[in-house]
């Protein structure tokens, strides 16, 4: 499948027809930040300013895209992806942008390496196993940069918010006739967004979390490989690829049973192709 990506200009003030449609992917995102609770309410800049201490105010974006391009204009599929820009972060005070360097820089998230992948395979070969892969969907916005009680995860990570150009604000932020309700309107970012420095590390440490809350351990050679006993006396295992994980178990329903309780997965299927790598087993 072939996916082009297009500028804001050619998605959203060339060809009308293209225009609406990706408007109403705009929104159909939108409402996907919305199921994950990613962002809190709309505020304006001035007044978070004056009273979140600390708060890091990130530049947003939205790429838009045509899936399927190929298959030209009648079939192929607009689509939008909210995100954050990186690591320019905003100093509330000069209102220049910064580099991060806090936990972006220092825990940036580990995948598991491709011999890891190959020695898994190896071990189903050799236990007579057939190997499952899952997609885990929104992975990173599954893991929160806020909890409940209103505190960040981990000591010293600031509050983010994000500001967006009014092309991609969503159609609650506008009035009747199309006049905006906000002067400077951001959010805060209340979920590992995409983009965002510290995302991987959040992703992965709520990963762990729900896998050794299920008696997953880590494999000390290998922090991206989670193995457990199963009922034969052998080794059920996980391998963690960012949003993807590569399973050898002996019983894969109970092990997939037990994970969406915890994660939204939306692929479960035999392993064919892995992190852009086909096998054959």
């Amino acid at each position: 499948a072939v996916t082009k990506q297009l500028t804001k200009a050619e998605a959203l003030h060339g060809d009308p027809s293209l225009a609406s449609r990706m408007k109403i992917a705009i929104q159909k995102e939108w409402q996907n930040m919305e199921d994950f609770l990613v962002f809190g309410p709309p505020q304006e800049r001035s007044h978070v300013l004056r009273t979140v201490k600390g708060a890091s105010i990130v530049n947003g974006t939205c790429p838009l895209v045509l899936k399927h391009y190929e298959l030209g204009p009648e079939k192929m599929r607009c689509k939008a992806r909210l995100c954050a820009c990186g690591d320019r972060v905003f100093n509330p005070d000069s209102l220049a942008p910064i580099v991060e360097t806090g936990y972006g820089t220092l825990y940036s998230q580990q995948p598991a390496s491709l011999t890891s992948v190959r020695l898994l395979c190896l071990i189903a070969l050799a236990t007579s196993r057939t190997p499952q892969v899952c997609d885990v969907d929104g992975a990173y916005l599954q893991s929160s940069l806020v909890e409940k009680d209103g505190v960040t995860p981990l000591k010293g990570l600031p509050p983010y918010f994000m500001q967006l150009h009014q092309d991609f604000w969503p159609s609650s932020w506008f009035n009747d006739d199309g006049t905006p309700k906000y002067k400077r309107p951001i959010i805060q970012i209340r979920r590992a967004l995409y983009g965002l420095s510290v995302s991987g590390f959040i992703w992965q440490r709520h990963c762990h979390n729900v896998l050794t809350s299920l008696n997953w351990e880590s494999v000390p050679s290998e922090n991206a490989i989670y193995r457990r006993k199963n009922k034969s006396g052998g080794y059920d295992y996980i391998l963690t690829y960012i949003d993807d994980l590569l399973v050898v178990g002996d019983d894969y329903k109970i092990i997939f049973d037990e994970l969406r309780k915890h994660l939204r997965m939306k692929v479960e299927e035999e392993l064919e192709l892995f992190v852009g790598i086909r096998f054959n087993i």
